[in-house]
Formats: structure tokens, sequence, C-alpha cells
């Protein structure tokens, strides 16, 4: 995780790059995207996108030319991830790389290899997943809310007057942060780091790309995209991201959902629904029956509950808000583990798919790497860079705090993964 910037806004950002024992790249290849267009660090000369539509068409053009750049990569599986919004972002990836795969003149190095969909937290179906009735029993169920209120519409207010502070809207838990950069966390330093000069020069960030997300207050989210006065996103809405997920796994395509407990922005009960309900498949009438049962670590934590038939996962984590691999990243493991069957094989050389993580229309992704058996290389580049900037000092021990190229290189020499942040 980059500069533990995640866990790091609880208490406070360190400036200090951490090894992640549960990082991802360890099974699979990561690939960053900045998206929607000009989120981020991402730049171009086009206009923005407005729907998630358009930016599924513009995730199938990135993929497609991005293999022909990196033709040695070609061969790895996708994985499609995302969290939030991403529920929104995702569906819409899926839905433009089918259509873009089964048009008939389409070139076979054109052939997009979908092989599965993480979504975390993911808002697909509002009107489900925002009812009074999902939230209502959200409440209740968390114990956010005193016994003694009934109203059909329980609000905010109620929750604050209860809790007796005002809760973080990613995290019930903890205190909302506000302020310049803050968003329920304080993103402040972790956004002005990452536009500082050093930085931007180390990423390789073309001209001024990145003003709009990261400078000034704007705390990683940009200043247009999603504001109605200036460029509303998705509105007057129409597309079926529920029916977008069935065809995936009608299509065979592997579909996992984590929702941390604590969340307040995408409550996991609505999210619950929104999977037993809204999606429509082959095993949907066996998945509804399955049952919701413990979610073990390490075969004897209990760490949440899962229910699962066939291609479709659902989970649920205790102790945790809306940043599930931040709270709870052993969960993240186990979700992982759902869309790589061949996962403890890995010491057997077997291809590892290609995680492709896009940025969030709010909280732009944290940095465009492709983690290819060289990390340890981009790794140390930053980290001292950092250093530099911030006057740390590091013992022998210190130096080496992130895993080496030839510990990841196994699980990262084969398989692909596109990731949505």
């Amino acid at each position: 995780m980059l500069f533990n910037a995640k866990p790091g806004a609880h208490g406070g950002f360190s400036r200090v790059m951490t090894s992640n024992h549960w990082g991802w790249h360890r099974h699979a290849a990561l690939l960053f995207v900045d998206q929607p267009r000009y989120v981020g660090f991402s730049t171009g000369t086009g206009p923005y996108v407005t729907t998630s539509r358009e930016a599924g068409l513009d995730m199938v053009v990135f993929l497609r030319r991005w293999r022909r750049l990196f033709p040695e990569h070609a061969h790895r599986s996708l994985i499609f991830a995302s969290e939030s919004y991403g529920g929104h972002y995702v569906p819409a990836w899926v839905d433009a790389t089918l259509n873009a795969n089964a048009a008939p003149d389409v070139a076979h190095e054109d052939v997009l290899p979908l092989r599965a969909i993480y979504l975390g937290n993911a808002l697909v179906n509002r009107s489900v997943q925002q009812s009074h009735n999902s939230w209502n029993t959200f409440c209740h169920a968390e114990g956010i809310i005193s016994p003694s209120v009934t109203s059909e519409s329980i609000d905010k207010t109620d929750v604050v007057a209860h809790l007796g502070y005002e809760p973080n809207m990613y995290d019930f838990r903890l205190e909302s942060q506000d302020g310049c950069g803050a968003y329920g966390y304080d993103y402040s330093r972790w956004a002005s780091t990452l536009y500082s000069e050093p930085f931007r020069r180390a990423l390789h960030v073309c001209g001024k790309a990145g003003a709009d997300s990261f400078a000034g207050c704007t705390g990683g989210c940009h200043v247009c995209i999603g504001n109605p006065p200036l460029l509303p996103f998705d509105e007057h809405d129409e597309f079926e991201y529920s029916a977008a997920l069935s065809r995936a796994l009608q299509a065979g395509l592997r579909l996992t959902f984590v929702y941390g407990k604590n969340d307040l922005a995408v409550p996991y009960v609505g999210g619950h629904r929104m999977v037993m309900e809204t999606l429509e498949w082959g095993g949907a009438s066996a998945f509804r029956a399955a049952p919701l049962e413990p979610l073990l670590a390490e075969g004897t934590i209990e760490v949440g509950q899962v229910q699962r038939h066939g291609l479709l996962t659902y989970m649920q984590i205790e102790d945790s808000g809306h940043m599930v691999f931040a709270d709870q990243p052993a969960a993240g493991i186990l979700a992982l583990q759902t869309l790589l069957p061949d996962m403890d094989h890995l010491t057997q050389r077997a291809v590892p798919p290609l995680l492709v993580i896009g940025a969030l229309m709010l909280f732009a992704a944290l940095v465009a790497v492709v983690a290819l058996g060289s990390g340890e290389r981009i790794y140390r580049h930053i980290q001292a860079i950092a250093d530099k900037r911030f006057g740390i000092a590091r013992g022998a021990d210190e130096s080496r705090s992130a895993p080496l190229a030839d510990e990841s290189e196994q699980s990262a020499d084969d398989h692909y993964v596109a990731l949505h942040k």
C-alpha cells in the first residue's frame, strides 16, 4: 500500500512506504488506471466523459492499446476490480468488454481475456441499496440507532444523536474528520505529497496533470467531475448495472462482492439485498438458497460471513469500514482466492492474471504502477525520493521494507488483474 495512505488516514499520514504482507501483488500483476478521463494523474486531449458507459468504452480502448504496447503481458487473463462507485464503473467496463469481444470483425489480438470481477462496498443498484428499508435495517442491526426509533425514515441526525459524535461516513466507529482535503478521513497531507514536484517527477506525471485532483484542498477529489454545476456524472442514467453483472455471470465470469460492516456510505445490508434480489443468472436460485456461513481466516478466526454458489461469492467483513483491505487485509486475500482457484498452485508457475484497478471519480487511484516483477526497483526509486524530500534516515534493515522482486516474481510472472480504486 503506497505510504500506508489509507490506514494512515486514521492517525495521520506518515509519508513512509510500508511493506504489506497481504499485498495482492504477491499473487497477481496489478495495473492501476486513473479513470474516468482526467481524474488522478490521467491526462489527454479529448473531452471529459460524463457517464460510466463512456468510461467503459475508454477502458476497452486503453486495455487493447496497453496490451499492444506490452505484448509480453498479453497472455495474462484479466480481472476487473473496484470499490464504492466502482459498482457503476466495473459493470460498464464489463458490458463494453463483452460487446467488443463479440463484435464480428474483432481481431484475435484485440479480444480481452476477461476472467473475473471483484467489487468492494460497491454501489450497484441505488433503488435497492439506498432504500429506506435497507438503511433502517442496517442502523438497527449495527446498533447505531436507538431501539426506540421506529420511524420509516431514519436519517443521519438520529445516528449522530445516538452515537454522540459525527461519524465518519466510511467507518461509523470513527469520528469524522473535516476541513481542507478531508472527506471523513483527512487526505490533505497524502494529496499534497503526491502532487509535490519530486513525486510527480518520479512518477513521470505529464505537465500539470493531477492539479484538479491533488492540489489545494481537493484531497484526491477531482474538482469538476461529479459536481452538477460543472460536470454532472451519470445524470439521467438509465444503464442497468445489475443486468450487466448478471450478463457477466451468464458468460461464465467469476464475481465476488465484499462489504465492510461498519460502512455508512454503502452499507452491507443494502449490498446483500442487491446481490440476492437483482442478479439473475442460471445459479441465482441455488445462490439464494445457500446459507450465510462464518468466513474464517487461517481456518479458525471468524472475520465475517460468506455466501456462495458457483461463480458468485458475497462476503461481509466484521470490524471493517468502506476500505476493507486497510481494516482487514486478510479478508482481501480470502476474496482474491475466490477469483484465483489455482492460487495455491502458484509455486508451479501458473500464469497469474492481470488485476486492473481503476480510480474512483472522487478518490483517485494512488499511483499508476504495474507490479510485474519490477516492484522492488520502483519501490526503492520512490522511497529514495521520499526520504530525501522529507529528511528520513534509514538503517540497513529499514531500507528493505518492501518485498524484493524475487519474492513476488513467482506469483506476478503470469497473470494480469485490472483494479479500480
